[in-house]
């Protein structure tokens, strides 16, 4: 499963989302079901793969439940690795307000995992063009309000509105769509 992870890897950084793809489906065919580290790497890979080819809401899917595997092995690195890969897609699907404050809730995470998503320059460049959409489309004081709500929110809180698909950080469960219920209610 390992090997395959680094060729989903080397395919989706030489944009051959296609390849990507089958190696993650390989991948996670090789792993028990409830496996958490390798299989919350191979889906949210699968997940920006996705992405890349037009699936953003399957994407997000996926990205979802990488989060809810790293957060419950307490993996910083890819905590925040997910957290920033939601807010990408937030940034595609025109929810500008939702990847502010995930973008936000990465910074500490990047911090305490000691490297930061800036060791991957094709990460670090779609982060840089998602969020400079995003400002432009709120305008800088809302975004840059939200991010700072993201900054300082508890992990628990941000995680729970992430894997729930909310907008708002703040928002109640009940409050979110459907999706965003029945993922509370299928992860806690």
């Amino acid at each position: 499963a390992l090997m395959n992870l680094q060729f989903a890897i080397s395919y989706l950084q030489g944009r051959e989302s296609a390849r990507a793809i089958e190696h993650c489906k390989r991948g996670l065919l090789l792993l028990p079901e409830d496996e958490l580290y390798a299989t919350g790497y191979l889906l949210n890979i699968q997940a920006l793969a996705l992405a890349s080819r037009g699936s953003s809401d399957r994407a997000s899917e996926l990205a979802r439940d990488a989060l809810h595997r790293k957060h419950v092995l307490g993996d910083t690195h890819d905590i925040a690795f997910a957290l920033g890969t939601l807010g990408l897609f937030a940034a595609a699907q025109q929810r500008q307000e939702r990847a502010a404050w995930l973008f936000g809730a990465t910074e500490l995470l990047w911090e305490r995992a000691g490297r930061m998503h800036s060791s991957n320059a094709a990460f670090t460049e779609m982060r840089r063009m998602a969020e400079r959409a995003a400002r432009e489309a709120i305008g800088a004081a809302r975004y840059d309000l939200l991010y700072k709500r993201g900054l300082a929110a508890d992990l628990e809180q941000v995680v729970a509105r992430a894997i729930a698909d909310g907008d708002q950080l703040d928002e109640p469960p009940a409050a979110m769509g459907g999706a965003g219920r029945a993922a509370l209610d299928r992860r806690g």
